[in-house]
C-alpha cells in the first residue's frame, strides 16, 4: 500500500509532465499497472541476486536507465503522444512498428 500511496502516483505524474501532459487526474488502472510492471522488473533483479543467488548485470545503473527508458516509451503510447506521433492502443489495435 505504501508504494501505491507514496510512489506510483508520483511516477505517473512525473511521466505525464515529462510527456507534456498537464493533467493531475488520478492515475488510471492502466497507468498504475505500467508503473507496477517497471517496479516489478527492477525489484526482481534484487530477488535474483539475494534470494536465488544468481548473477546480475555488473552495470545496474545502465539496467535501471534501460527500464526507465522502456517505461517512458510505453507511457508515451499509453498516455497518447501530444505531438501526434502515436496514439493509445485500444482493443484490437496492433503494436506500432
Amino acid at each position: 500500500a505504501l508504494l501505491h500511496e507514496r510512489l506510483f502516483w508520483r511516477v505517473v505524474r512525473e511521466a505525464r509532465r515529462h510527456l507534456g501532459l498537464s493533467t493531475r487526474a488520478k492515475p488510471t488502472e492502466r497507468e498504475l499497472e505500467l508503473v507496477i510492471g517497471m517496479h516489478g522488473g527492477l525489484f526482481y533483479i534484487g530477488m535474483r541476486r539475494w534470494v536465488y543467488g544468481q548473477e546480475v548485470p555488473a552495470d545496474l545503473s545502465q539496467i535501471v536507465r534501460d527500464r526507465v527508458t522502456g517505461y517512458i516509451a510505453a507511457a508515451k503510447v499509453l498516455f497518447g503522444d501530444r505531438g501526434g506521433n502515436s496514439a493509445p492502443l485500444t482493443s484490437g489495435s496492433s503494436v506500432p512498428a
